[in-house]
């Protein structure tokens, strides 16, 4: 058994006894094992009460954890570099300063996953005098946070008519055929259509974009099913009216368009859905590409026929790439859904 290190305040000794035999008095020795580090409460208490070894850091300590936090039910772990093996680290409500969970160190890893408040809460980590910064454990926290950043990202970058200098890739700012935005978009919002349907009518500059059909968004319009119209628009406008022979990938993210279109119906004018469905099926067969970034000469961009060249690391042509579309598109085409 690893035993226990020493630096700590008999406070914090005592806690991690009472603790231990508190279980032991429950009889819930091997239930809550988990809550020692994966010790059992008495493995605890024989080494608080006479196995304590002295072992010193090998060097600096610090207690390093995801600073936005982590979600309820899934896993939690803090990077403790330097600490011995068995050295233990309390998990503390910042509001209480109250420990709430306390495990040992292994291989340098705190992991106090089965910490899971019923209400959003604020913690900090102490580990031989060290403290973390503060961090959050709540449901669903990993989407709360990064959600709107994407979402700002996909709306500010997106290349159109009121952003000097824009024109640098098909439809976003540097990107290119093998961006997949409308294949991100459309999985994004599958995810959790509910939750994008909440964050509605804030596109930024929507009077100023290029295309006076998008210029207002719907009462209710999500701004994830916006910026999906978004890039079907710059697409479709491209290869039907600016004459821009598609590459084989973008054709590739029309489909998902087509895709999403019955979830998405109450925001997406028929017409345009069907002017979508009808250029895409008729442009799957074209052979060449007039526009498309670190190409892959000899490519055949007719999605019928077999493709055999791959566009190396970078992804300019990944292998299979067609598959879900090409599935995608004969469904549209048979009028299955």
């Amino acid at each position: 058994m690893a035993e226990l290190q020493s630096g700590y305040t008999d406070v914090e000794l005592l806690d991690i006894l009472d603790k231990a035999d508190n279980s032991l008095q429950r009889g819930e020795v091997a239930s809550d094992s988990d809550k020692f580090g994966g010790f059992t409460p008495q493995q605890f208490r024989e080494s608080i009460t006479g196995q304590i070894t002295v072992t010193p850091p090998s060097g600096n300590i610090a207690v390093l954890v995801n600073q936005i936090g982590y979600d309820v039910g899934r896993s939690k772990r803090a990077t403790i570099p330097n600490a011995p093996n068995g050295t233990v680290f309390f998990v503390i409500n910042s509001g209480t300063n109250i420990s709430e969970f306390f495990g040992v160190v292994q291989d340098g890893i705190a992991d106090f996953s089965s910490l899971n408040p019923s209400v959003k809460t604020n913690y900090y980590i102490r580990c031989l005098g060290v403290e973390s910064f503060e961090f959050t454990i709540s449901k669903n926290l990993m989407q709360l946070a990064s959600v709107m950043p994407a979402l700002d990202f996909m709306d500010q970058s997106r290349q159109d008519s009121w952003e000097t200098g824009s024109n640098t890739g098909y439809g976003w700012r540097d990107g290119h055929q093998f961006s997949f935005e409308l294949n991100s978009m459309v999985l994004q919002y599958m995810a959790n259509p509910a939750y994008y349907d909440s964050i509605t009518n804030s596109i930024h500059n929507v009077d100023k974009t290029e295309y006076p059909s998008l210029q207002t968004q719907m009462p209710g319009e999500p701004n994830l099913v916006w910026l999906i119209k978004f890039g079907a628009m710059r697409y479709y406008d491209w290869g039907k009216n600016r004459n821009v022979r598609l590459h084989m990938l973008i054709k590739g993210q029309l489909a998902y368009f087509l895709y999403i279109y019955p979830a998405i119906s109450e925001w997406v004018d028929e017409s345009f859905y069907k002017d979508v469905r009808d250029f895409t099926i008729g442009a799957w067969g074209v052979s060449d590409c007039s526009r498309q970034w670190h190409w892959v000469s000899g490519s055949n961009h007719n999605l019928f026929a077999l493709q055999t060249l791959f566009g190396g690391l970078k992804g300019s042509q990944p292998p299979a790439h067609s598959i879900i579309a090409s599935w995608i598109r004969v469904y549209r085409r048979l009028g299955s859904f």
